[in-house]
């Protein structure tokens, strides 16, 4: 498997160790998910498992059926047009990830063993105090803006394709499921963390 030559391959206590992603109809999602609330209208910006105290370092995805023309669609964070005092305003915002079985407060960019990462996931932080609730709009604002000039496209061609996403960097979407495109389904591996580094 291509995740084990990454690291460490996790997963959600409960859950497979590769997940399948098939779009769902919010009455169908399981409860607190991102399907539950948005179904097959398009998903937002986000970073995998930005729930959970330090995310996952890679996901490894490849679709088991393909329907191109239909994207997974990324950002670089690391190419967000942040002045100096937006970048410190982000670093200093706290956010509250609490619908977990250990509430915890967390901020967009994290450091762990000396490199930062990136997390954002607007249906799981949420803002906590003055600051962060004065510039979510501002988030929204520049990750839309850079999703607009700046997308990454992953046009799936076929079941040999790999993905492999730099989770602590890259920030992605999944546009609106059209009808033809109900049937898409990718398999996901979540992985801790690089042998490599």
């Amino acid at each position: 498997m291509a995740a084990s030559l990454l690291g460490e391959p996790v997963c959600a206590p409960g859950l497979p160790m590769v997940g399948i992603l098939k779009p769902k109809e919010k009455e169908t999602a399981r409860p607190n998910t991102t399907s539950a609330l948005y179904g097959c209208d398009a998903f937002p910006l986000h970073t995998d498992m930005a729930h959970w105290p330090l995310p996952p370092r890679y996901l490894v995805m490849r679709s088991s059926t393909v329907i191109p023309g239909f994207p997974t669609v990324m950002i670089d964070s690391q190419k967000l047009k942040l002045d100096a005092v937006m970048r410190e305003r982000w670093h200093r915002a706290s956010w509250s990830v609490s619908k977990v079985h250990a509430p915890f407060l967390c901020s967009i960019f994290f450091d762990y063993k000396g490199r930062c990462g990136f997390r954002w996931d607007v249906c799981t932080m949420l803002p906590y105090g003055n600051l962060a609730t004065n510039i979510a709009p501002e988030v929204l604002a520049v990750l839309g803006d850079l999703l607009n000039e700046a997308p990454i496209p992953m046009d799936w061609q076929s079941t040999e394709d790999i993905l492999i996403i730099d989770n602590w960097r890259m920030v992605h979407m999944r546009p609106s499921i059209p009808d033809f495109a109900k049937a898409r389904t990718l398999e996901r591996v979540l992985v801790k963390e690089s042998d490599y580094e």
